[in-house]
């Protein structure tokens, strides 16, 4: 017979096993549950946070970039913040059609052409994560953008900074433009620059802008900015606070600037007006001129526009224009064949207007007579005299002397892509020409035609070299660092000798008296009808195979000043117009006449 009691025992066993095991069963859910608990209740927030940083861009804040001062602290550059459209490559339609679906709505909201638009995308297409930047736009156009966000994935709107040149066209080539960073610029960026530049990094392009790009541009900070999937901005954190840039104030005079501007807006050419006791640039100006404040703001139509223009705008012909010296070389020449003792100072010559040597025949620009001696042929600018200067000097004499007086040689400006323009050497002529020197070149040399090619700069330097008998300080723009607000001086720009030779003190004498004579009675005696102010100066008329020579004008005034800080040199050539006292020179004379009028001098 069964014994029950052992079944009893058995079902006991299984009892207590089932209990075991809703146990465990309770337990797993009541954790489950607890964790869906602490996800959705207790640690919602961090858990949106890691969502998002999934779908997270990180962005560049710019930092505020410096002003741009003239010598009176007059604004000459500087930023102003703004409404801007933006897009992202990586979050734009990927099909070809919809993207341009896309372009063209966004084209439409903010009034621009769609190649406008295309062209923005295009200068950056290597940089698929970074905002680019497509234009300025106005708050109603804002708006709609963002009202209508699912039809412009990829698209949004934000604040920027954009430069604004106060005086655009008088300036352009002295400030320069902003641009955003090139591919190939961004490659060829040291480890240590690539902590200041990004792939959205605008930097300077030309002008001061480029050359103290690091000083106006400080440190970006960084955000973090959270798009959900209908790239809706869902939050942001600010990871770093950017550091502002510092400030400069410039040798320049904006109201010489301008002036200096609209006398030569008109012609093509270039005028620099320099200290001679420092190397301080107080104008530099360049005609024709363009914009800088619609580059700075993407206008690749405008650049192009620019770039093909046949008066090259672009051009800073002040330091990238090279010109035939003309007539106020014969200064370098006097010097040489004085310093070697190949002439006496009181040495007369008829001039007939010619002079034949070999078989050919050297024309002067007029009938000189008697010339009496090396002064007065410096005063009527006599050629027949100084071909037979020329003819006096080897050609190793004269080519010293014009290395002495900066001719070809680079000035270190703090301006980009200088040229260093043409000094012929005796080796240089050979692989040319295939010769020697012979006497009709050193005819020709001796009044600035042939083989030498100055800029602007050089010939005003060349003119402080000889205000200052001997001693050239390197030019340069920026006077002093300050701080972002411009009230504080970090850093001053030092004057720094650039260049220093010794002549005989009754060479320097001969030359400014020369040179002063070319005002008081010479060939530019009619500028007494333009400037008050006593000036010494010589004129010159550059060859120019292409058309009318070009108008070329040296001058330093005042000729009765006592102290060296009051002083200037001014420096014009104006192209294709004829003589130097014609253009060049009464160009000069009204800026010097403006620049005393608002500075005075010491007698």
């Amino acid at each position: 017979m069964r014994d029950f009691r052992s079944v009893e025992f058995n079902f006991g066993i299984n009892k207590v096993r089932i209990y075991i095991f809703l146990g465990i069963v309770i337990s797993f859910f009541s954790l489950v549950i607890l964790r869906i608990v602490d996800m959705q209740m207790l640690s919602r927030d961090k858990f949106v946070k890691l969502a998002m940083i999934n779908m997270a861009q990180q962005l560049p804040i710019p930092a505020e970039r410096g002003m741009i001062l003239d010598v009176n602290q007059v604004p000459l550059a500087y930023s102003e913040d703004t409404i801007g459209v933006f897009v992202i490559q990586k979050y734009l339609p990927q099909n070809d059609t919809l993207r341009l679906v896309t372009l063209s709505k966004l084209a439409g909201v903010i009034g621009k052409d769609i190649k406008f638009v295309l062209a923005a995308i295009e200068r950056r297409k290597w940089d698929i994560y970074g905002p680019i930047f497509i234009s300025e736009i106005t708050k109603e156009q804002a708006v709609n953008i963002m009202e209508r966000s699912e039809d412009f994935p990829g698209v949004f709107v934000d604040t920027i900074s954009l430069r604004t040149v106060k005086f655009p066209y008088e300036t352009a080539h002295l400030i320069g433009y902003l641009g955003p960073i090139s591919q190939s610029e961004f490659k060829v960026l040291s480890d240590e620059e690539r902590r200041i530049y990004n792939t959205t990094s605008y930097l300077g392009k030309d002008g001061i802008e480029r050359v103290y790009d690091k000083v106006l541009r400080g440190i970006d900070g960084v955000l973090f900015r959270y798009i959900d999937a209908k790239n809706n901005i869902v939050g942001s954190e600010i990871v770093s606070l950017p550091i502002e840039g510092k400030s400069l104030r410039l040798s320049i005079d904006a109201d010489i600037q301008k002036l200096a501007y609209e006398l030569l807006k008109p012609y093509r050419g270039s005028l620099v007006v320099m200290k001679p006791a420092t190397g301080e640039i107080v104008a530099l100006v360049s005609t024709p001129s363009y914009n800088p404040n619609r580059l700075s703001r993407g206008d690749a139509s405008y650049f192009l526009e620019l770039s093909t223009d046949q008066k090259f705008p672009l051009f800073n012909r002040a330091i990238q224009g090279t010109y035939q010296p003309g007539s106020t070389f014969k200064l370098v020449t006097a010097a040489a064949a004085l310093y070697y003792n190949k002439w006496v100072p009181e040495r007369s010559e008829y001039c007939t207007g010619a002079l034949r040597i070999g078989k050919r025949v050297f024309n002067d620009w007029a009938v000189h007579g008697n010339v009496k001696n090396i002064i007065d042929a410096i005063r009527v600018s006599c050629d027949v005299y100084f071909y037979k200067i020329g003819l006096s000097l080897e050609p190793n004499e004269m080519i010293e002397m014009a290395k002495n007086f900066g001719v070809g040689e680079r000035t270190f400006i703090d301006l980009p892509n200088e040229k260093i323009g043409l000094r012929i050497s005796e080796d240089l002529h050979r692989k040319k020409y295939r010769r020697d020197i012979l006497s009709g070149d050193m005819a020709n040399m001796a009044i600035g035609q042939g083989d030498w090619l100055l800029t602007p700069l050089q010939l005003a330097v060349l003119g402080s070299i000889i205000y200052n008998e001997g001693i050239a300080y390197k030019p340069h723009i920026v006077k002093e660092i300050l701080s972002y607000d411009g009230k504080e001086v970090l850093e001053k720009v030092k004057p720094e000798v650039l260049r220093k030779f010794d002549l005989p003190k009754e060479i320097w004498k001969i030359m400014k008296e020369g040179m002063k004579e070319v005002f008081e009675r010479g060939t530019a005696s009619g500028l007494k009808y333009i400037t008050k102010y006593p000036i010494s100066c010589k004129t010159g008329t550059a060859e120019n195979p292409h058309g009318k020579p070009h108008s070329v004008f040296l001058a330093f005034a005042p000729t009765d000043g006592v102290d060296p800080n009051d002083a200037i040199v001014v420096a014009v050539i104006v192209e294709n117009v004829g003589a130097g006292s014609a253009f060049a020179g009464p160009v000069a004379a009204r800026v010097i006449e403006a620049y005393f009028n608002k500075y005075g001098y010491k007698k």
